[in-house]
């Protein structure tokens, strides 16, 4: 994680951050690292409890970033990763970001078309699946 609360997604063979990472859209790479940190969350019961602390306190610290996303991908990974926040204040996140993906089906939704994109690529099945966490934490029958 960098100092901003944000993460980099490419190294080369030797472990060093390239400079790709400040020339691609990483809103993806980050919306999957809070994804994987709330999946180690998830797993309190079976990881050592300095493992999952690290993972809270990263997911704390990359919070304030989970409003600013508006890649389809990493609104779900974002979504996916903060339900597992159980107890915690970030039900505004799972609130607000499914509603944007709702405004995007919207948006691309026609008779022929039914889906939150103008295309389809790679992990379709997230957005779903954060849909329906969405719906599971908040109980929204928008969603």
């Amino acid at each position: 994680m960098q100092c901003d609360g944000t993460f980099l997604n490419y190294v080369d063979g030797y472990g060093n951050f390239t400079v790709q990472n400040e020339l691609d859209n990483l809103e993806d790479a980050n919306g999957r690292a809070v994804w994987a940190l709330g999946e180690v969350i998830g797993l309190a019961n079976l990881l050592p409890e300095r493992i999952v602390k690290l993972a809270i306190e990263l997911l704390e610290r990359t919070s304030r970033h989970a409003m600013v996303y508006y890649s389809t991908r990493s609104m779900a990974f974002t979504i996916k990763g903060f339900s597992f926040m159980k107890g915690k204040n970030y039900k505004a996140i799972i609130e607000v970001l499914p509603d944007r993906l709702v405004a995007m089906f919207e948006h691309e939704n026609t008779t022929d078309w039914q889906w939150y994109e103008s295309y389809l690529t790679y992990g379709n099945i997230v957005i779903s699946e954060a849909m329906l966490i969405a719906y599971e934490t908040t109980a929204d029958r928008q969603i």
